[in-house]
């Protein structure tokens, strides 16, 4: 029996070209209800900067499998060699990753394109052809943020299978705005009439607003916003807000606004380790005489009284 599964949270999703009855929950087939982009229908990509490793997952239970990267002048380019095999399941189906540097790669539109060769329980040797969607590999500059995740912090097929490694990543446009700072208590009443906290819990956040994204990239977003952090620029992030894209009139194009809650920095730093005092190490620092103006008059600093300093 063939097995095979891409992960929802991959960065690119990926569908079976032959049998289009596959379960839509295995993310092995396109949703046609989405306008995906292609070299005809130049909507917005998913977006990969050209210097940030490409890295995707699949599981199967088939060992003979090529895969292609191609572009939109339909050059294939063997990629195999960045295929490893891992994990293996309990249903007898084995982890795979693909992980590759792009900066090889000129700027453009590109797909991928895995073959599985399999012999049935007829002993008729079939295959089964898997296409990704397009999407963009570029430089981007300042007016996009980089977002970051990994497989391992979401199971949406409850499974027990842990999927994990390296951080899958995308570029969107939009922007990170100023912090909002969280605050979550729990009060009471007393006799006096007087409100009580008997809990605090504080934090900050930051506003994540996007410019207008194609249905597909929206779709991908709100997998991510189900993770249990992602990363925004380096900053690890989650939400309690349900992560909803509005949609843009009759198109199928949504913006984003959404309330994103700082969990901890690059530096592995939780917001509330900067409330804690640091520990005084070193000799005390001796400050050499020097002169200070005051009401228009100099005096050395050492000399300062009391009467002075009063005036």
């Amino acid at each position: 029996m063939a097995k095979i599964r891409f992960p929802e949270s991959n960065s690119i999703s990926f569908w079976c070209l032959q049998d289009q009855s596959l379960p839509q929950s295995d993310k092995t087939r396109g949703n046609f209800d989405f306008d995906y982009p292609s070299i005809e229908n130049p909507c917005e990509f998913i977006n990969h900067d050209i210097d940030t490793p490409f890295w995707f997952q699949f599981r199967s239970d088939i060992e003979s499998f090529t895969a292609y990267i191609i572009n939109e002048s339909g050059t294939q380019t063997d990629v195999i060699s960045f295929i490893t095999d891992g994990v293996e399941n309990a249903n007898n189906t084995t982890q795979y990753e693909l992980y590759q540097e792009l900066s090889a790669y000129d700027a453009g539109y590109y797909y991928y394109f895995i073959t599985f060769t399999y012999e049935d329980e007829s002993g008729t040797y079939r295959k089964l052809e898997y296409q990704s969607e397009w999407f963009n590999i570029n430089s981007f500059d300042n007016s996009y943020v980089e977002l970051k995740w990994r497989n391992g912090d979401f199971n949406p097929y409850n499974d027990g299978i842990v999927w994990s490694g390296t951080f899958q990543s995308i570029f969107i446009e939009g922007r990170l705005l100023s912090y909002t700072p969280i605050s979550e208590k729990s009060v009471y009443v007393t006799e006096n009439g007087k409100l009580k906290t008997t809990q605090v819990q504080l934090g900050k956040g930051k506003l994540l607003e996007t410019e207008l994204l194609p249905d597909f990239v929206n779709e991908k977003l709100n997998i991510i916003f189900g993770h249990d952090y992602y990363y925004f620029n380096d900053i690890r992030y989650n939400n309690e807000e349900v992560s909803e894209g509005e949609r843009q009139g009759d198109t199928r194009l949504y913006s984003y606004s959404i309330l994103l809650r700082f969990v901890e920095d690059q530096n592995g730093i939780a917001y509330e380790d900067y409330t804690d005092d640091p520990e005084l190490t070193g000799e005390v620092t001796v400050v050499e005489s020097g002169e200070i103006l005051i009401n228009d008059t100099d005096s050395l600093l050492i000399n300062a009284t009391d009467a002075l300093l009063k005036s």
